[in-house]
C-alpha cells in the first residue's frame, strides 16, 4: 500500500482501485478465488511481501 501511495502518478485509477486489484490477484494466485484474475489494468503482481 505503500509504494501505491508513494507512486499514484502512475496508477491508472485509485490507490484504492489499486490495491483491490492486487489483492485479487495474490488470492487467485494462492486459488481462493473463483474467478481468477492475473492482472489489473496491465500490472502485474511478481512477488507478494507481508
Amino acid at each position: 500500500m505503500l509504494w501505491l501511495r508513494d507512486h499514484e502518478d502512475l496508477l491508472d485509477g485509485t490507490v484504492v482501485q489499486a490495491w483491490d486489484g492486487i489483492t485479487k490477484i495474490k488470492y487467485s494466485l494462492q486459488g481462493k478465488r473463483k474467478n481468477k484474475s492475473l492482472q489489473w489494468k496491465g500490472w502485474r503482481l511478481l512477488e507478494w511481501g507481508d
